[in-house]
């Protein structure tokens, strides 16, 4: 009995780290899309996005009021004015640029890992 619930619960982790392998690979894609766009065209980014919930509603701001903003000033490197629009977006945009980091490293080594083992296998 041991072993078949054993085996069950290492069929779900399994699952369970593939399902959160995927949905960062989306985030990430998601967040290279967005600071590709701080950087290249936040004009555009700034003018779709959202209309905070809360500023429209209460007329006061949210946590993360002025985070598009501020990440577009990132990209320009106007840290202090970044700081103004969201005190927090800094260390949004930084752990943001890690995750990306990781990301690109995670890929070049599945694309080795894939060139690798289809030249041992050939």
């Amino acid at each position: 009995m041991s072993d078949k619930l054993f085996s069950k619960n290492r069929v779900f982790f399994s699952e369970l780290k593939f399902s959160l392998k995927v949905i960062w690979i989306i985030f990430s894609v998601l967040v290279l899309f967005i600071l590709m766009l701080t950087f290249f065209n936040p004009e555009l980014l700034i003018s779709k996005a959202p209309v905070c919930i809360s500023k429209s509603l209460s007329g006061e701001e949210c946590f993360m009021c002025g985070s598009t903003r501020a990440f577009a000033e990132i990209s320009a490197g106007r840290f202090e004015k970044a700081s103004e629009l969201n005190r927090m977006s800094i260390i949004v945009y930084l752990f943001f640029v890690i995750n990306e980091i990781i990301f690109f490293t995670f890929i070049i080594k599945f694309i080795i890992l894939k060139f690798t083992s289809g030249k041992q296998s050939g």
